[in-house]
C-alpha cells in the first residue's frame, strides 16, 4: 500500500513539475527573456483567416528599391533593431546561422528578393518603418536609426544605409544605433557628416517614422517582419507572418505573377 501511495505521489510531483515549467517558460516569452525564431511561433497558434487585401499608401518619399513600374509591389514594415528583420535581410550573419539552426533550409528574403525579382524589374520593395522596439519611447534606437536612414535617403543613400544598419546590429537598446555610431555609418558611406548630423538631430523624419508605425498597427501589423504583396498580407501555410523562409515570399511571388500574367493576355 506504502509503495503505491510512493509511487502515485511521485506522478504527481512530477506533473506539478511539467507544468511549473510550461508555465515559467510562457512568462518568460511574454516578458521576452527567451527568444526563439518567428516562424516557430506559429505552431503555438491556430492558424488565420486568409488575409483580405488592404490599401496600402506609398508616398513620393517612402524608399523604394527596383523599378518603380514593377508588376508587385511588396511592402515591409520592419524595425531596424530587430533581429528577425536582420535575418530575412539577409545581412545580420549571426541571425541567419541562427535561423538556420532550426530550419537548415531556412533562406533570407532581402538577398535572394534582389537578384531574383528587384534587379529582373518584377518586384519593387517599399520598405516602411514599424519602430516598435523602444518601449512606447521616441528617443530609443528604433526611432534613431529610423530617422538616420531617412537623414541618408536625403543624400541618395537610403540603401546603403539601410544595409549598413542591418550589418551592424548588436542588440536592442544597447548602443548598437547612437548618435555616435550612426554618424560613423554616414561617414563610411561618404555622406555629408554635417548635413546628416542636422537633419538627424532636428528630428526631421520622427513624424514620417510615427506615422509609419501607426499605419502599421492600422494594417494588423503587430510584430517585425511583415511584409505584404500587393495588399496582401504574406503568411506562412499556418496564417502567420514572420522571418519565415525565403521560398515561402517565393511561391507567394510566383502564384501572383502568373495571375498578373494571365489576367493581362485573358
Amino acid at each position: 500500500m506504502k509503495s503505491e501511495v510512493s509511487r502515485l505521489l511521485l506522478v504527481l510531483v512530477l506533473i506539478a513539475s511539467f507544468l511549473v515549467g510550461v508555465f515559467w517558460t510562457e512568462v518568460r516569452l511574454l516578458k521576452g527573456e527567451a527568444a526563439f525564431p518567428t516562424f516557430l511561433k506559429a505552431v503555438t497558434k491556430k492558424p488565420l483567416t486568409p488575409p483580405a487585401k488592404v490599401d496600402i499608401k506609398v508616398t513620393q518619399d517612402d524608399p523604394v528599391r527596383g523599378d518603380k513600374n514593377a508588376p508587385l509591389t511588396l511592402v515591409e514594415f520592419a524595425d531596424y533593431q530587430c533581429p528577425f528583420c536582420g535575418a530575412t535581410s539577409g545581412l545580420n550573419e549571426e541571425m541567419v546561422s541562427y535561423m538556420k539552426k532550426y530550419d537548415p533550409k531556412w533562406e533570407p528574403l532581402g538577398t535572394n528578393l534582389l537578384k531574383d525579382y528587384i534587379d529582373k524589374g518584377k518586384v519593387k520593395l517599399v520598405y516602411k518603418d514599424f519602430a516598435f522596439l523602444d518601449d512606447g519611447t521616441e528617443k530609443g534606437e528604433s526611432h534613431l536609426s529610423a530617422m538616420a536612414a531617412h537623414c541618408a535617403g536625403d543624400q541618395g543613400k537610403y540603401w546603403e544605409y539601410h544595409d549598413s544598419l542591418y550589418s551592424h546590429q548588436n542588440g536592442e537598446n544597447k548602443g548598437a544605433f547612437s548618435l555616435n555610431n550612426l554618424i560613423k555609418f554616414a561617414q563610411t558611406l561618404k555622406l555629408n557628416t554635417d548635413q546628416f548630423k542636422n537633419c538627424l538631430e532636428s528630428n526631421k523624419y520622427l513624424t514620417k517614422v510615427k506615422e509609419s508605425t501607426i499605419e502599421g498597427r492600422k494594417l494588423g501589423v503587430n510584430g517585425t517582419p511583415t511584409a505584404f504583396l500587393d495588399g496582401v498580407m504574406l503568411v506562412d501555410d499556418s496564417g502567420q507572418s514572420g522571418a519565415f523562409s525565403y521560398s515561402v515570399y517565393k511561391k507567394r511571388i510566383e502564384d501572383a505573377l502568373r495571375a498578373k500574367k494571365k489576367f493581362i493576355f485573358f
